[in-house]
């Protein structure tokens, strides 16, 4: 009798003994999976926040960029003093990568071309739009001399709601705004809404 039960008792598992391991096993992995899930997850939120901030920096260094070199002179005007530069509204002929249409602003310049000589005085146009690809809202800057595009880069995605423009003086008229800002919202996938606020001032006299 002692051999049998020994005998039986070294075949293996019993049926209940295999129950009880897998549910065992399963109180011990539902909470381990449920704690890599969220981990999952943040990682992504994480990663969402640092391309909408990164978006953040690079759309902050362009702006000031714009803003400082911002101002049309009237050269048929006696003194050759400064036209409005600063579009928020219409495109007074000044349209660029967007159609005459989205653009949230656009910012005037001369612009020189030194490689001849005397130097050849063109108008830049710098525009900020909204411009939906591919189901995306993006915040896009396009630059252009004489009205051909010279270049135009996406600096943020996931736009959401409508951009604002603020000036310290009116936007679309002279004399010419010292200051400019522009703020708007980014939602990234995975990740709380997103604001962006930028602001540039004119070294243009």
């Amino acid at each position: 009798m002692t051999a049998r039960r020994s005998a039986a008792t070294d075949d293996g598992f019993t049926l209940i003994e295999l129950l009880v391991s897998v549910a065992i096993l399963g109180l011990i992995l539902l909470p381990v999976s449920n704690a890599f899930i969220g981990v999952l997850r943040n990682v992504d939120a994480t990663s969402a926040r640092m391309v909408a901030s990164h978006s953040a920096q690079l759309s902050a260094t362009y702006f000031a960029q714009d803003v400082a070199g911002v101002g049309v002179h009237d050269y048929t005007a006696s003194g050759a003093p400064m036209a409005t530069s600063v579009l928020t509204s219409g495109d007074a002929g000044s349209t660029c990568g967007d159609g005459g249409t989205g653009a949230t602003v656009r910012f005037l310049s001369d612009a020189y071309d030194n490689t001849v000589s005397p130097p050849a005085l063109h108008r830049a146009v710098v525009s900020w739009a909204v411009v939906t690809v591919a189901g995306d809202n993006q915040m896009v800057r396009s630059r252009c001399v004489d009205g051909s595009l010279v270049s135009q880069l996406t600096l943020a995605q996931n736009v959401v709601g409508s951009p604002a423009v603020t000036c310290s003086s009116t936007c679309d008229a002279l004399p010419l705004p010292q200051t400019v800002r522009l703020s708007f919202s980014v939602a990234p996938p995975s990740a709380a809404l997103y604001a962006i606020s930028l602001t540039g001032d004119r070294r243009q006299t």
